[in-house]
């Protein structure tokens, strides 16, 4: 049966966000509050918790993907599941500083996605131990391992280093290799342009 969901007495928290928003249905904010109630559960453990779900995965898991894709849960961990024996992934919710920041992006806002990209990464002291870092649309990034919201240029962990790394080509503070690089491929085209219409000239 579906534990009573319990609501949180906070100015940002995102669930009144998320239904006036509209990006989610119904059922998937049911799957949303499913993983509040029920941390820790993999997919086929919620499912069991579900009160007249049936036993088909494919009511909860596509769901379970829309609300990571969108900064709302995280998939923490894996472990062997109760119910399968596999050894799959965990759910809870976002840390609160994440679903803080999603209910200012969304503020007098109607987004389809708040989240441009998402990385996920396991610890290297414990492989079952899995760090998330995701780039907002507006330019900021966030990861697990702290909780906490960072802006590029106040970047601490390294699994968010690798993910403005990566979308930027460069650190706080460090050259950004990335546009130096496209900038001397433009030098280096154009120059071998100018060695071609040299030659071609000398070729008359």
């Amino acid at each position: 049966m579906i534990i009573g969901h319990k609501m949180q007495d906070t100015s940002l928290d995102t669930w009144d966000e998320i239904i006036n928003d509209g990006s989610f249905g119904e059922m998937t904010l049911r799957v949303r509050n499913l993983i509040e109630d029920n941390p820790g559960k993999t997919v086929k453990e919620l499912l069991k918790l579900a009160d007249g779900w049936g036993n088909d995965r494919n009511k909860i898991a596509p769901k379970v993907t829309v609300l990571a894709e969108h900064g709302v849960i995280v998939r923490p961990s894996k472990r062997k599941c109760t119910v399968t024996g596999r050894r799959v992934f965990t759910h809870e919710m976002a840390p609160k500083s994440w679903r803080e920041h999603r209910a200012r992006l969304m503020k007098g806002k109607r987004p389809v996605k708040l989240v441009k990209n998402r990385i996920e990464t396991e610890s290297s002291k414990n492989k079952n131990v899995i760090h998330t870092t995701i780039e907002w649309t507006d330019g900021s990034v966030s990861c697990t391992c702290n909780s906490l919201y960072h802006r590029p240029s106040d970047i601490l962990c390294h699994h968010a280093k690798g993910m403005v790394l990566a979308i930027s080509g460069r650190l706080p503070g460090q050259p950004n290799w990335k546009a130096m690089y496209e900038e001397l491929e433009v030098k280096y085209m154009k120059l071998q342009k100018d060695v071609n219409d040299f030659r071609e000239m000398y070729d008359k």
